[in-house]
């Protein structure tokens, strides 16, 4: 599957099977009932049913929070309807001539013609609806103009050439000028790197011992060997609004440090982006204290760009794998297509991941493995912290898509992904499998929680698969648990199979002033009277996984089934298929669809299982 790429196109091909849409609207505020228990699962579906008192549709805008020169910079305004029209306009340096591709429809683009802030603005419309225009942030550097090269060991009078290059990394840095790309050979560098705070800089590895014109990361290691005491590669960034400032790191090992990367913006004006790309970060982590966040990765008001990395086995008292914390409102952190595997903490929030911030992209990551060491805790997976924000709007939120949550624990609640402190967040296509905790009361592998600072943050999920997830017999929230005075707003999805007792355990859990709503989705238990928690057709019936046993949640369908690139045909069609809310957007879905949208994960994408 392709990402998102600083520095050329933006790939439509992946956002279409990514990022499906953005911004839950229109979900329900009335009570409604399910249908009987007993209905055939082959036979009946949720009906659509119309909901008052909507809010005004928001939309979110996925592209790149930076880019260079010279790039054609692509965006897609992504909603949860269909039938949307959407309006663009452009904000751009005084001295740019930059014009959008198109003003109206789905996507547009431009083409970044200087360096400096450019804002996508994006006005969605949908008739007899409200709406909320929304803002992207993008900040253009020049392009990468300078090369040196490295290669561990290079002996004789190193000038950075590729017949002469610098024998460590930290030497070619010292020479480097602004806006240089470092290429590095494969080999071992046994070195802390500190990274200079005057000049952009791209470190590339992956390139052959014998020569720089082949690069393969996975076949040719460039490995920084750093000692326990310190971060592996750190920059801790001062500059004023006057000086903004690149790091990326791409395609490297990193390994044997306190932390793998450590970037901190200490805010006096200037941007810092952080930009870490098909890299390994693994085994880094000696701290001790349970506040110190990032293991793995470390970032402090930086613009985080994450993707395709594999982030395994560190070690932090908070985010094992990494922890971002930011509160910048124009621009969107973006993590992308990670592995977050295999970490410990000693603190008790968020093994593999911490993420305090109010806009952000979350999409295609494996959360799986990571563990809380402590006796209480919450987060096994990942942890989205509003920090109680009093400024969120319906443009202003944290979008995770496509994510999966597997076998994470946390010993209280939360084991596999945690919204908390009143974050504005917006769920889909997240399927939640296998976490588990040691509460004998409460489990929720989904947990929602905190005090909101803004009466509009909210949790909204669509199209979200929460399965098989084991909890002790006789607790509650085996799949959801709201509280704390939050709200989640959930639709279109399947949740099935959680507790070791799915008969005993209570799929949910909503106390104080909380609310749960969910709509036209298939849950396994007859609806209860709980305070708070209210139901809009949905169904109670097995929704026919293929096999939840070996992880696989498609639906079986006999019209068809994704399987690794090929379609088989079951005897069995799950309810499931064409069984989501008529307005929902389903056009991602194959032929044929039925024109309404699947539940579950993989509702609205092309592994959408195919109508009969």
């Amino acid at each position: 599957m392709k990402m998102l790429t600083v520095g050329i196109r933006l790939s439509f091909t992946m956002l279409a099977m990514s990022l499906l849409f953005i911004g839950l609207a229109g979900c329900p505020s009335a009570s409604g009932l399910a249908p009987s228990p007993t209905a055939s699962p082959n036979d009946q579906q949720p009906s659509p049913s119309p909901v008052s008192g909507e809010r005004a549709l928001s939309a979110g805008i996925i592209c790149l929070p930076s880019t260079f020169v010279g790039q054609e910079l692509e965006a897609e305004a992504l909603a949860g309807e269909a039938s949307v029209a959407y309006h663009w306009s452009l904000e751009r340096p005084v001295d740019s001539t930059a014009e959008l591709s198109q003003i109206q429809g789905s996507r547009t683009s431009f083409i970044t013609d200087r360096p400096g802030r450019f804002t996508l603005v994006l006005s969605p419309e949908v008739p007899g609806r409200s709406s909320e225009i929304s803002r992207a942030g993008v900040l253009v550097f020049p392009a990468w103009s300078a090369q040196l090269y490295v290669r561990s060991g290079a002996g004789g009078s190193p000038n950075g050439s590729q017949s002469q290059p610098y024998p460590s990394i930290q030497s070619a840095l010292a020479a480097a000028p602004d806006g240089c790309n470092i290429h590095i050979a494969a080999g071992s560098y046994e070195e802390n790197i500190i990274m200079p705070t005057d000049r952009s800089i791209s470190l590339r590895g992956g390139y052959s011992s014998d020569t720089f014109d082949t690069r393969d990361p996975s076949s040719y290691q460039s490995i920084i060997q750093g000692v326990s005491t310190s971060p592996v590669v750190s920059i801790v960034y001062q500059g004023d609004e006057n000086h903004n400032l690149m790091l990326s790191i791409d395609g490297m090992v990193m390994r044997g440090g306190n932390r793998g990367v450590f970037a901190q913006n200490e805010g006096n004006g200037g941007m810092l982006v952080v930009e870490l790309v098909n890299n390994v970060i693994e085994d880094n982590g000696d701290l001790s204290d349970e506040g110190a966040f990032g293991g793995g990765i470390c970032l402090e008001g930086a613009i985080a760009i994450l993707r395709g990395n594999r982030i395994a086995n560190n070690r932090a008292g908070r985010g094992g794998g990494f922890s971002i914390v930011t509160h910048e409102l124009e621009y969107q952190l973006l993590v992308e297509g990670n592995q977050v595997l295999d970490h410990q903490i000693s603190g008790d929030h968020g093994a593999g991941a911490y993420i305090q911030a109010y806009r952000g992209l979350i999409l295609d990551n494996e959360f799986s493995g990571n563990r809380i060491n402590k006796e209480w805790g919450w987060g096994g997976g990942l942890i989205i912290d509003g920090n109680r924000y009093s400024g969120f709007n319906e443009s202003t939120f944290i979008l995770l898509r496509g994510n999966r949550y597997i076998e994470n624990y946390a010993p209280s609640i939360g084991t596999g992904l945690f919204i908390d402190e009143g974050a504005n967040a917006r769920l889909y296509n997240e399927l939640l499998y296998g976490n588990y905790n040691s509460d004998e009361s409460r489990s929720g592998p989904l947990y929602i929680d905190g005090e909101t600072g803004s009466s509009v943050a909210r949790t909204e999920a669509r199209n979200c698969t929460i399965a098989n997830n084991p909890a002790l017999d006789y607790g509650e929230g085996a799949a959801i648990v709201v509280e704390g005075g939050s709200v989640l707003e959930l639709k279109d999805s399947i949740l099935w199979g959680n507790g070791e007792d799915v008969q005993e355990a209570s799929e949910f859990s909503v106390s104080g002033t909380s609310s749960l709503i969910i709509a036209n989705s298939i849950h396994a238990q007859p609806e209860s009277d709980i305070s708070g928690l209210r139901f809009i057709d949905c169904l109670v019936a097995d929704p026919l996984f293929i096999d939840p046993a070996l992880g696989d949640f498609h639906l079986r369908s006999q019209g068809g089934h994704y399987a690794a690139g090929i379609w088989i045909q079951d005897s069995q069609h799950s309810p499931g298929v064409d069984a989501g809310e008529l307005k929902s957007a389903f056009s991602l879905e194959p032929q044929p669809n039925g024109g309404r949208v699947n539940l579950g994960a993989y509702g609205n994408s092309p592994q959408a299982s195919k109508s009969r």
